[in-house]
């Protein structure tokens, strides 16, 4: 198979990663992560994948498993955060209003807690490193108990998840209180996740995006002021937790069995060795030829298995889902590296 010459294709090897993003069940965030507070099981979570050697500013995120489908968006400039909080019309004002550090590389503002990832692997291995060093411990039933009975404590802070269904997993907590109100509020004494906020940056926006100290608040003036210009996505999670997740899966394959999801995550470095190829067409039909896997394209999207060829039978969106999730991991664990 020829080698991978895609760019971004190529940043995805395991010594890459600077980051997962995982999402929990749906039953977390309908009840403000009060309860329900595990991993949906099954996903494949985006890994964020850069150049370990650091002299790279370009980055990556490889979706594996979405609505969409599974595509490897093209590698850009971007900056990355962790914020913690309520949902926001004006990223830069929200980060930005009574802004004051909290301790190490966490700063708050005057409804978010948050910490600046930044743009290249050597920055996202310094800043996990950071809130790692400054977080408190706890565990996923610890976390669940504080949660469960609204009694986060104590000053604003990070915590990490050290055992559990979340561990590697950050959380905050404000201790004036996620959102203002003159009635009791049912979020304030709750530990809300550290989730991804990022936005592309111009090359030489670079230097801007890694000001620290006391021009750290210069740094935040590139965050845009629109909503549609911020991609927000789910909550951080480690390297090494994120290969682990993968590891704990058994994703069906369709056919009555299972694929390893340590074999899953191990195969896709191997998009980032070699060139891949796959039979694609419409309505779940396979192609007579091979349709090679490029960045920026995504393939198997739930869409095409909501009418199953030949019959035309139209599926529920969870049964779309299932044969979503069995296509995509099939062609995963097809992937060759040779």
């Amino acid at each position: 198979m020829p080698v991978q010459t895609d760019p971004t294709l190529q940043l995805i090897q395991p010594g890459n990663v600077g980051f997962g993003t995982v999402r929990l069940v749906n039953g977390a965030y309908s009840t403000n992560f009060q309860y329900n507070l595990s991993l949906l099981p099954l996903q494949m979570p985006s890994g964020y994948f850069a150049e370990n050697t650091g002299f790279s500013d370009m980055s990556s995120r490889l979706r594996p498993l979405h609505e969409h489908g599974f595509v490897s968006v093209v590698g850009n400039f971007k900056l990355y955060f962790a914020v913690a909080g309520l949902p926001m019309n004006n990223p830069r004002s929200a980060l930005t209003t009574n802004l004051e550090l909290v301790g190490g590389n966490v700063y708050k503002s005057k409804y978010y807690v948050f910490a600046k990832l930044g743009v290249n692997y050597t920055d996202f291995q310094a800043a996990l490193a950071a809130m790692h060093n400054q977080a408190t411990m706890l565990t996923t039933d610890q976390l669940r108990a504080a949660n469960g009975n609204q009694s986060a404590g104590g000053p604003t802070g990070i915590v990490y998840i050290t055992a559990g269904d979340l561990q590697g997993t950050y959380w905050a907590r404000k201790n004036s209180g996620w959102e203002f109100s003159v009635f009791p509020s049912d979020v304030n004494g709750i530990y809300r996740p550290m989730s991804l906020m990022d936005f592309s940056i111009a090359p030489n926006q670079v230097a801007t995006a890694r000001l620290s100290g006391n021009q750290y608040a210069q740094s935040l003036q590139l965050i845009p002021t629109e909503s549609n210009r911020v991609h927000s996505g789910h909550s951080i999670i480690d390297p090494a937790n994120l290969a682990a997740y993968y590891g704990a899966q058994a994703y069906p394959n369709g056919a009555g069995g299972n694929i390893a999801g340590g074999t899953v995550w191990a195969n896709l470095s191997r998009l980032g060795n070699y060139k891949q190829y796959i039979g694609l067409a419409s309505n779940g039909a396979v192609a007579p030829g091979p349709t090679e896997i490029m960045a920026g394209q995504e393939y198997y999207s739930q869409d095409m298995f909501r009418y199953v060829y030949p019959y035309r039978q139209q599926l529920s969106s969870a049964d779309a889902k299932t044969a979503q999730t069995a296509a995509i991991a099939n062609m995963i664990n097809a992937f060759v590296n040779n």
